[in-house]
């Protein structure tokens, strides 16, 4: 070995480095392994990567799998503008990598020759591997904040949340077992009533920016989501004719989106488009088109307002009574506490136009969210109170109107030390109950999630 590093240390003496006053001078200098990997990154450090490189091939010579070797050589070609070449030797080096350090520093060389490429996924992706390996909090920080960087200069944005729930109610059943019409009493059965069992979601976003400027951007978009069911066995003996496939639901959305900011203004708008099919226990259940906007305004350093309206148009498959055009209008607040909590109030109504009187209907629902500004137990909580009244009109079996009042508690807990390349479990609890005036339209309704989603 010390024969290699001879010779490039004969090299780097011949192209004037400077390691002593007597080092001028053009002959061979006997360093070990250590010595020549900082002789290379100090020569890295001047934009000198011909002698750096030369020493780390040298060293490769001696001992292939050298991994800090093979991080030299990559940072050298990344230095030359070799990225191709740069990537191919820092993911060498991830895979070879014997410490925390060695693989962190590979992947981010491997992330930014993804990224001086134009390659803005993948350098994503070997950013998300460097913060997976970074041997200290300092170093995950600057994983995260490049990913953050990339992430803006993507034209391409990906999103995915998967989810596994236990519910009470897998299809919006009724909790009572037992109702009176006319002083008689009738027994709830089978699928009217609440259905308990597993339900497996998935839902993916996708979102390609097309065109920019200094105060817009506007962007195509996709969205899929799916679900799924297992029913128990306690459903099954209550309802045995009916499947868990019956409940199944799907729904597919492409759409556009417009963000601009106003000239001298405070204000975000976002302008969306969306038209999509929707399917229930695998048949075709409606055709949507929707149309939204919303102005999110600075109001105070730590206080944002949103303001948002949509209206949605519902054309269904299984019934054309059931059609309709939604309309929705909200305002959300949102302030962030000097203890590092946030704190979030939502005031919100909808009115649907439909011909059934299961449909029609105006609703209004205030939420209150609260974050706790530190982890306890190193879990982030935060959660929810969510309050909602619904009016649909009088009719068939609800001759005075149909009232339900509907209150849902959530929470969640977001486990910090159950990480992997910045993906997090979280554990979902919600407890919803519906109060009506028609008995059978009362719900009740416990679900435990366990869910997968990005902490950066």
């Amino acid at each position: 070995m010390r024969q290699a590093i001879q010779i490039c240390c004969l090299l780097v003496a011949l192209s004037g480095f400077a390691l002593a006053p007597s080092a001028a001078s053009a002959q061979a200098l006997e360093l070990d392994r250590i010595q020549s990997l900082e002789m290379g990154r100090a020569l890295l450090a001047q934009g000198r990567s011909e002698p750096a490189l030369a020493i780390a091939r040298a060293l490769l010579q001696h001992n292939s799998r050298d991994s800090d070797a093979q991080v030299l050589k990559a940072a050298a070609l990344q230095q030359q503008g070799d990225f191709a070449g740069a990537r191919r030797t820092a993911q060498r080096a991830h895979l070879r990598g014997d410490s925390a350090q060695t693989r962190f520093e590979a992947a981010m060389l491997a992330g930014r020759s993804e990224f001086q490429q134009d390659r803005h996924t993948r350098a994503q992706f070997w950013l998300r591997r460097a913060a997976q390996v970074a041997p200290d909090d300092e170093a995950r920080a600057l994983a995260e904040r490049n990913f953050r960087q990339v992430r803006r200069l993507n034209p391409l944005e990906l999103g995915f949340n998967l989810g596994l729930t236990n519910t009470s109610n897998i299809n919006d059943g009724s909790s009572k077992e037992e109702i009176f019409f006319m002083n008689l009493p009738f027994q709830v059965q089978g699928s009217s009533r609440a259905l308990s069992g597993t339900e497996l979601r998935a839902d993916f976003s996708l979102r390609y920016r097309v065109a920019q400027s200094a105060r817009s951007e506007s962007a195509v978009t996709l969205n899929a989501l799916t679900r799924s069911y297992r029913l128990s066995s306690e459903a099954r003996e209550q309802a045995p004719d009916v499947r868990a496939s019956d409940f199944a639901f799907q729904q597919i959305e492409i759409g556009a989106v417009h963000r601009f900011v106003p000239e001298q203004g405070r204000s975000l708008y976002e302008l969306s488009y969306g038209v999509g099919r929707s399917w229930y226990g695998g048949d075709k259940l409606s055709d949507n088109v929707r149309l939204s906007l919303s102005q999110t305004t600075i109001v105070r350093p730590r206080t944002s307002l949103q303001l948002a309206a949509y209206v949605q148009r519902q054309r269904r498959h299984d019934d054309s009574a059931r059609s309709a055009t939604h309309y929705g209008l909200s305002t959300e607040l949102r302030h962030n506490l000097q203890n590092g909590g946030q704190l979030s109030f939502l005031v919100g109504g909808q009115r649907s136009e439909a011909d059934s009187i299961q449909v029609r209907k105006t609703s209004l629902r205030t939420r209150l969210g609260y974050a706790l500004p530190e982890p306890i137990l190193n879990m982030r909580l935060s959660g929810s109170l969510e309050l909602e009244q619904r009016r649909f009109p009088a009719g068939g079996f609800q001759p005075d109107g149909r009232r339900d009042t509907l209150g849902t508690l959530t929470v969640f807990a977001e486990f910090e030390r159950l990480d992997y390349m910045g993906f997090r479990p979280v554990l979902q609890g919600e407890l919803s109950r519906t109060w009506s005036n028609i008995p059978i339209s009362e719900r009740r309704a416990a679900n435990l999630s366990l869910l997968v989603r990005s902490s950066f």
